[in-house]
């Protein structure tokens, strides 16, 4: 950082896989990624930006842009900032920071204003209209992770009021009284404010009039109606046949880049395997020509600077694959896998 400051840069992107190489011990048996990954995430300002994060949140692929100078919080002036409040960006950066310090207001039942918390997150008392908007935000995470509005409860406006703006325009008549009941009975938790970071995991880049247009693709404003009443949610509408989907699907031409893989690796891993998942010992299903099926994954991603080479390639069941990409325990898989992967290799020798 201080390097690419000193050069007059305006931002530095870090890899954790890149910083944990430098620093020493991965990949390796007893690699502390999800540290390093912690540390990094700490690091973070306003202004700063997570632009790639892998589906656990901690692994090689984590890619975070900081911003520089980093001279105190990097903070934007007046002029900066548009009539819906911070860019999106920054909204989000503060609604991460803002997280932590409403849900220990909420667990212990203290409240907090929209002032308040701006001077908390070191902000000028008139950037309060922009706090109830990362307030906004912060509700959007609970909604897309089927939590209680914390934000909604536990900061208010000046009065001490709950924001009289809130679920009124466009919802639902009794929506607000139905949020505003089932946070006030709830015992809010560090779980809660858990499942909400990782909600806002999946809201980067989204101001949260964004994420919220993206939140009720998901969850409609009848479906949340009907959990807060404990009622069956509403069917989805169905066409004249009460069928789902079209007989004339849309076709779309996609261009992109992608890794070319050496053949040659993927075959002599699948039959290092011997028709075995190398994670579960499982074989792979038998193919019409009666070879086991496993599908070859790349420990460390290629678009994360890993090699294309048997050291870093696994033979899996497509269960294990999908689960090593996407699974909540991709972090403590990744591990695994490069200790089997040395092992295997080893033995080769």
């Amino acid at each position: 950082m201080q390097a690419a400051q000193d050069v007059g840069k305006p931002w530095i992107e870090v890899p954790s896989k890149d910083l944990h190489e430098r620093l020493g011990g991965y990949p390796g048996l007893r690699h502390q990624m999800p540290v390093c990954c912690g540390v990094m995430r700490q690091e973070m300002r306003v202004g700063d930006e997570i632009r790639r994060s892998p589906p656990s949140g901690a692994g090689a692929t984590l890619l975070v842009r900081y911003a520089l100078p980093r001279d105190g919080l990097a903070m934007p002036e007046p002029e900066d900032l548009d009539l819906e409040g911070f860019p999106a960006g920054v909204q989000h950066q503060a609604a991460r920071q803002a997280l932590p310090i409403i849900s220990r207001a909420a667990r212990t039942g203290s409240k907090l204003t929209y002032q308040g918390l701006a001077t908390a997150l070191g902000r000028p008392v008139r950037h309060a209209r922009a706090m109830a908007q990362v307030c906004d935000l912060l509700d959007c995470a609970s909604t897309l992770s089927r939590r209680p509005l914390m934000a909604l409860w536990t900061v208010r406006s000046a009065n001490g009021e709950i924001n009289p703006d809130a679920w009124m325009k466009d919802a639902l008549p009794e929506l607000r009284d139905l949020l505003i009941a089932e946070a006030k009975a709830h015992e809010f938790s560090e779980a809660d404010e858990e499942a909400m970071r990782g909600a806002l995991d999946g809201l980067v880049g989204m101001g949260n009039r964004k994420a919220w247009a993206y939140v009720r693709t998901i969850i409609s404003q009848e479906e949340m109606v009907a959990r807060l009443k404990g009622e069956e949610p509403p069917p989805p509408q169905l066409d004249s046949i009460n069928d789902l989907g079209t007989d004339e699907p849309r076709v779309v031409l996609a261009a992109g880049r992608r890794y070319v893989r050496d053949p040659a690796v993927r075959e002599a891993v699948i039959r290092r395997a011997r028709g075995l998942c190398e994670f579960c010992k499982e074989p792979g299903f038998l193919k019409a020509d009666g070879t086991r099926y496993l599908e070859a994954h790349h420990i460390i991603a290629l678009a994360a600077q890993g090699d294309d080479r048997m050291t870093n390639v696994i033979a899996l069941c497509p269960g294990h694959h999908r689960e090593a990409h996407f699974g909540k325990d991709a972090a403590s898989m990744e591990a695994e896998m490069v200790r089997i992967v040395e092992e295997k290799q080893a033995a080769r020798s």
